[in-house]
Protein backbone atom coordinates (compact mmCIF):
# COMPACT_ATOMS: atom_id res chain seq x y z
CA UNK A 1 0.00 0.00 0.00
CA UNK A 2 2.38 2.10 -1.54
CA UNK A 3 -0.21 5.03 -1.23
CA UNK A 4 -1.26 5.27 2.01
CA UNK A 5 -2.09 8.34 3.27
CA UNK A 6 -3.24 9.32 6.93
CA UNK A 7 -6.50 11.69 7.04
CA UNK A 8 -8.21 13.62 9.69
CA UNK A 9 -5.52 15.79 10.57
CA UNK A 10 -8.10 17.32 13.27
CA UNK A 11 -8.44 14.29 14.92
CA UNK A 12 -4.97 13.52 15.22
CA UNK A 13 -3.47 16.99 16.57
CA UNK A 14 -5.88 16.46 19.39
CA UNK A 15 -5.25 13.23 20.31
CA UNK A 16 -1.43 14.71 19.94
CA UNK A 17 -2.32 17.32 22.54
CA UNK A 18 -4.35 15.24 25.03
CA UNK A 19 -1.06 12.76 24.62
CA UNK A 20 1.17 15.69 25.82
CA UNK A 21 -0.85 17.28 28.22
CA UNK A 22 -0.85 13.73 29.37
CA UNK A 23 2.44 12.75 29.77
CA UNK A 24 2.78 16.72 31.73
CA UNK A 25 0.21 15.67 33.87
CA UNK A 26 1.72 12.18 34.48
CA UNK A 27 5.34 13.54 35.20
CA UNK A 28 3.65 16.49 37.58
CA UNK A 29 1.69 13.16 39.52
CA UNK A 30 4.93 11.21 39.58
CA UNK A 31 6.82 14.83 41.39
CA UNK A 32 4.07 14.94 44.17
CA UNK A 33 4.34 11.44 44.68
CA UNK A 34 7.85 11.61 45.14
CA UNK A 35 7.39 14.48 47.23
CA UNK A 36 4.55 13.25 49.20
CA UNK A 37 6.35 9.94 50.09
CA UNK A 38 9.81 11.53 51.07
CA UNK A 39 7.84 14.33 53.52
CA UNK A 40 5.52 11.87 54.75
CA UNK A 41 2.44 14.84 54.38
CA UNK A 42 0.77 15.84 51.56
CA UNK A 43 3.22 18.60 50.06
CA UNK A 44 1.31 22.15 50.57
CA UNK A 45 -0.82 20.83 54.03
CA UNK A 46 0.66 20.94 57.46
CA UNK A 47 3.79 18.99 58.27
CA UNK A 48 3.15 15.38 59.80
CA UNK A 49 2.85 16.26 63.80
CA UNK A 50 4.83 13.05 65.27
CA UNK A 51 7.23 10.15 63.48
CA UNK A 52 6.44 9.74 59.42
CA UNK A 53 5.28 5.71 59.09
CA UNK A 54 5.42 3.72 56.00
CA UNK A 55 1.10 4.02 55.85
CA UNK A 56 1.72 8.22 56.30
CA UNK A 57 3.99 7.87 53.49
CA UNK A 58 1.85 5.57 51.24
CA UNK A 59 -1.47 8.19 52.29
CA UNK A 60 0.85 11.51 51.57
CA UNK A 61 1.74 10.29 48.47
CA UNK A 62 -1.79 8.52 47.12
CA UNK A 63 -2.95 11.79 45.45
CA UNK A 64 -0.05 11.91 43.41
CA UNK A 65 -0.61 8.49 41.89
CA UNK A 66 -3.51 9.11 41.40
CA UNK A 67 -2.78 12.33 39.38
CA UNK A 68 -0.12 10.74 37.49
CA UNK A 69 -2.87 7.44 36.54
CA UNK A 70 -5.25 9.98 35.32
CA UNK A 71 -2.08 11.59 33.23
CA UNK A 72 -1.40 7.67 31.91
CA UNK A 73 -5.01 7.42 31.33
CA UNK A 74 -5.28 10.39 28.88
CA UNK A 75 -1.99 9.15 26.83
CA UNK A 76 -3.68 5.78 26.39
CA UNK A 77 -6.88 7.40 24.90
CA UNK A 78 -4.49 9.39 22.38
CA UNK A 79 -3.09 6.28 21.58
CA UNK A 80 -6.41 4.53 21.37
CA UNK A 81 -7.78 7.20 19.34
CA UNK A 82 -4.66 7.48 16.80
CA UNK A 83 -5.14 3.63 16.67
CA UNK A 84 -8.63 3.65 15.27
CA UNK A 85 -7.61 6.89 12.90
CA UNK A 86 -4.81 4.56 11.14
CA UNK A 87 -7.59 1.41 11.05
CA UNK A 88 -9.98 3.61 9.72
CA UNK A 89 -7.07 4.85 6.74
CA UNK A 90 -5.56 1.58 6.35
CA UNK A 91 -9.25 0.08 5.36
CA UNK A 92 -9.83 3.26 3.30
CA UNK A 93 -6.79 2.21 1.07
CA UNK A 94 -7.53 -1.44 1.06
CA UNK A 95 -10.89 -0.88 -0.28
CA UNK A 96 -9.25 1.51 -3.51
CA UNK A 97 -7.04 -0.94 -4.10
CA UNK A 98 -9.48 -4.33 -4.07
CA UNK A 99 -11.67 -1.44 -6.19
CA UNK A 100 -8.46 -1.12 -8.91
CA UNK A 101 -7.95 -4.51 -8.92
CA UNK A 102 -8.85 -6.69 -12.15
CA UNK A 103 -11.17 -8.95 -11.18
CA UNK A 104 -10.64 -12.91 -12.09
CA UNK A 105 -11.23 -14.32 -15.07
CA UNK A 106 -14.94 -15.64 -15.82
CA UNK A 107 -14.88 -19.53 -15.75
CA UNK A 108 -16.35 -20.69 -19.34
CA UNK A 109 -18.59 -23.49 -18.85
CA UNK A 110 -19.73 -25.41 -21.87
CA UNK A 111 -23.27 -25.61 -22.99
CA UNK A 112 -23.30 -29.24 -23.78
CA UNK A 113 -21.10 -31.24 -20.86
CA UNK A 114 -18.84 -33.76 -22.87
CA UNK A 115 -18.49 -37.34 -20.53
CA UNK A 116 -15.33 -38.81 -20.33
CA UNK A 117 -14.30 -42.05 -22.28
CA UNK A 118 -13.57 -43.98 -19.02
CA UNK A 119 -15.51 -43.33 -15.78
CA UNK A 120 -13.26 -41.76 -13.67
CA UNK A 121 -12.94 -44.38 -10.57
CA UNK A 122 -14.40 -43.24 -7.15
CA UNK A 123 -11.41 -41.83 -4.33
CA UNK A 124 -11.44 -43.95 -1.36
CA UNK A 125 -12.67 -41.81 1.29
CA UNK A 126 -10.12 -39.53 3.40
CA UNK A 127 -8.83 -41.64 6.53
CA UNK A 128 -10.58 -40.65 9.69
CA UNK A 129 -8.85 -37.98 12.33
CA UNK A 130 -7.46 -39.94 15.25
CA UNK A 131 -9.68 -38.33 17.93
CA UNK A 132 -8.10 -35.82 19.98
CA UNK A 133 -8.38 -36.02 24.04
CA UNK A 134 -10.38 -33.57 25.06
CA UNK A 135 -8.40 -30.94 27.35
CA UNK A 136 -11.85 -29.98 29.32
CA UNK A 137 -14.57 -31.13 30.00
CA UNK A 138 -16.69 -30.30 26.97
CA UNK A 139 -18.12 -33.78 25.02
CA UNK A 140 -16.87 -33.70 21.34
CA UNK A 141 -19.31 -31.96 18.60
CA UNK A 142 -21.19 -35.37 16.82
CA UNK A 143 -20.69 -35.22 12.99
CA UNK A 144 -24.28 -35.52 12.02
CA UNK A 145 -25.71 -32.87 13.46
CA UNK A 146 -29.71 -32.12 12.66
CA UNK A 147 -31.55 -29.13 14.09
CA UNK A 148 -34.16 -30.85 16.66
CA UNK A 149 -37.66 -29.79 15.36
CA UNK A 150 -41.05 -31.12 16.60
CA UNK A 151 -43.15 -32.55 13.69
CA UNK A 152 -45.80 -30.59 12.73
CA UNK A 153 -49.49 -31.30 13.16
CA UNK A 154 -52.38 -29.40 12.18
CA UNK A 155 -54.34 -27.63 15.01
CA UNK A 156 -58.03 -27.98 14.91
CA UNK A 157 -59.25 -24.36 14.15
CA UNK A 158 -60.68 -22.60 17.16
CA UNK A 159 -63.15 -19.72 17.42
CA UNK A 160 -61.28 -16.54 17.28
CA UNK A 161 -60.71 -15.22 21.12
CA UNK A 162 -63.40 -12.67 22.53
CA UNK A 163 -60.95 -9.11 23.18
CA UNK A 164 -60.23 -8.53 26.65
CA UNK A 165 -61.19 -4.82 27.00
CA UNK A 166 -60.71 -2.34 30.17
CA UNK A 167 -63.10 0.05 31.00
CA UNK A 168 -61.47 3.84 31.08
CA UNK A 169 -60.65 5.20 33.86
CA UNK A 170 -63.19 8.11 34.64
CA UNK A 171 -63.77 10.86 37.14
CA UNK A 172 -66.78 10.79 38.91
CA UNK A 173 -69.52 13.33 38.17
CA UNK A 174 -69.46 16.25 40.83
CA UNK A 175 -72.23 17.90 39.04
CA UNK A 176 -76.16 17.83 40.40
CA UNK A 177 -77.03 17.40 36.00
CA UNK A 178 -76.55 13.89 36.24
CA UNK A 179 -74.50 13.49 33.22
CA UNK A 180 -72.86 10.30 34.30
CA UNK A 181 -68.99 10.18 35.00
CA UNK A 182 -67.04 11.63 31.99
CA UNK A 183 -63.56 10.36 31.01
CA UNK A 184 -60.88 11.21 32.30
CA UNK A 185 -58.88 14.15 30.28
CA UNK A 186 -55.86 11.78 29.66
CA UNK A 187 -57.99 9.50 27.77
CA UNK A 188 -60.61 11.86 25.95
CA UNK A 189 -59.27 13.18 22.80
CA UNK A 190 -60.33 16.66 23.69
CA UNK A 191 -57.99 19.30 25.81
CA UNK A 192 -58.36 19.72 29.64
CA UNK A 193 -60.22 23.12 30.09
Amino acid sequence: MDDFKKTNRAGRGIAMLFANVGWGIAAVGFLLAAAGFMLGATPGSVDAPGPITWTGRLVASAPGVGLALFGLFSVLMAAQTRAALDTADIMRAMLLQARRAKPAAPVVRSADPVEPAVAPMPAAPPPAPAPVPASDDVPPMPPNLRPRVAPVTPQPAQPPAKPTTRSEPVLKSTSKSGEGPRPHPIFSAKPPR
